[in-house]
């Protein structure tokens, strides 16, 4: 239960700081995305099932909060996450390079999927535009913030296991 209060906490707090705090600094030209931090930091930490279940609470956040449509963050959001758990039995969370990897990675997916449904669908190709103005500002912004966010979740994750094994030889 501790965990599942942790990680909505987690959720909504980067989601009301990508929404409301960083819309309002002026010299950002691009938000970085926390909630796709949030989603890509979960997998290799908890698995596929908390990927999934972070990235679909996430995106629905997105999606709520400012889109035409309910599920096109989320299903992004959620396959992101799938698929970064599946790194759970592969990597140990705790390489410094894991994070960077992650980020450069889901960023690219994730602004594939928005110019492959948003803008080319449109008849929008203009995508050395969209790279340029949306997509690098972005992902500086977003790998900045990338080692701090991650660590915390780290971190936030040790904390939790401990207290789970702490509670579960308290049980038996």
């Amino acid at each position: 239960m501790r965990r599942v209060i942790c990680t909505a906490a987690l959720i909504v707090a980067a989601f009301l700081l990508q929404t409301t705090v960083f819309t309002w600094i002026p010299y950002l030209t691009a938000v970085p995305n926390l909630l796709l931090i949030i989603t890509f930091s979960f997998g290799p930490l908890h698995g596929s099932l908390t990927g999934l279940i972070a990235g679909c609470a996430s995106g629905l956040l997105m999606d709520l909060s400012g889109s035409d449509v309910i599920g096109y963050h989320a299903l992004v959001y959620m396959y992101l996450g799938y698929i970064n758990g599946k790194l759970y039995q592969i990597v140990t969370p705790d390489t410094l390079l894991l994070p960077f990897l992650l980020c450069i990675g889901n960023e690219a997916a994730y602004h594939i999927y928005i110019y492959l449904f948003s803008f080319l669908l449109k008849n929008q190709l203009s995508f050395s535009s969209y790279a340029s103005g949306i997509i690098l500002p972005e992902l500086i912004g977003t790998l900045l913030l990338t080692f701090i966010i991650y660590g915390c979740c780290y971190y936030l994750n040790k904390w939790l296991e401990k207290h789970e094994k702490r509670s579960a030889a308290k049980f038996v």
